[in-house]
């Protein structure tokens, strides 16, 4: 499972060393092609999956009957979609475009969210996040605790 938060720095050039933690997993895996895309969201943050895990996901989405926020999804989500190779030296390259987007400059922040993913965000807006999160952790912890009862 991809998991842990991990502030890393972006050259020049746009790329940025994939966690330790990430690579080991993926290297397990024997997965090197990754695909970063446009995260649902706010704020904006880039979602990176295996090829596999994407064509999965792309396989899933497209049994649902086409309606137009599926859509929409669909030119957000696969219609962004870059392919990067992680390199000798466990770095990826974030693609201007999505450098752009997000404002990247010297420091990238990825944080793991499950075993299918892990996300790339400017460090600022993450911090935000977790403050947001924060804010709402009751209402959070109650639909949690729901959760929990309902497995039991």
């Amino acid at each position: 499972m991809f998991s842990g938060r991990y502030d890393h720095a972006l050259d020049d050039k746009g790329r940025t060393m994939v966690p330790k933690d990430f690579r080991d997993l993926l290297e397990k895996r024997g997965e090197t092609v990754l695909k970063v895309t446009n995260g649902l969201g706010a704020p904006h943050h880039l979602e990176v999956r295996t090829a596999a895990s994407f064509e999965r996901f792309q396989q899933e989405v497209d049994a649902i009957t086409d309606e137009e926020d599926i859509e929409d999804f669909k030119v957000f989500y696969f219609g962004s979609a870059h392919t990067v190779e992680i390199d000798k030296a466990g770095r990826i390259l974030v693609p201007a475009t999505f450098r752009n987007l997000l404002g990247l400059q010297d420091t990238v922040a990825f944080t793991g969210v499950d075993s299918e993913r892990f996300l790339i965000w400017k460090p600022e807006a993450l911090n935000a996040k977790y403050a947001e999160v924060n804010r709402r952790s009751g209402s959070i912890m109650g639909r949690l605790g729901q959760l929990r009862k309902g497995a039991t």
